[in-house]
């Protein structure tokens, strides 16, 4: 063979490479799932103390009834653009012996005066948690 000729097969075999490179090799991705890498509670008066727990204080009314002794959680996750938001993100957590509470979805209703202690945890499987104390005063 001509050296022109091998030269030439050289020069196409590399601008074959860089042509599916370029234009055949790229990656798309279907049903991807972005995680959850934080949760934040979001409810007013959320107070964080100085070993990194948060509190929430709730005023629980004797004698009150059920929507005046219920508190609803709310929550934000992050990232933004994370595959689960609202509600489907995260669940409740917590204690079902308890007697201070019942818990439904997000929805918490005090029994009576006392302390609960609730973590809004990831359902995607990436066990992101955030514990919070609420105190029924």
């Amino acid at each position: 063979m001509k050296k022109s000729v091998i030269v030439l097969i050289g020069i196409i075999y590399i601008a074959a490479i860089v042509f599916v490179g370029f234009f055949g090799m790229k990656v798309t991705a279907y049903d991807e799932m972005i995680y959850i890498t934080n949760i934040e509670c979001t409810n007013e008066g959320i107070r964080e103390n100085a070993d990194g727990t948060k509190t929430l204080r709730f005023n629980y009314v004797d004698g009150g009834d059920v929507l005046e002794n219920t508190l609803t959680l709310t929550y934000k996750v992050y990232p933004d653009n994370s595959t689960l938001k609202g509600a489907d993100a995260a669940t409740l957590v917590y204690d079902e012996n308890t007697t201070v509470a019942t818990v439904d979805g997000l929805h918490i209703t005090f029994l009576k005066k006392g302390v609960l202690t609730v973590q809004i945890k990831s359902k995607d499987g990436s066990n992101i948690t955030e514990t919070i104390r609420i105190i029924a005063y």
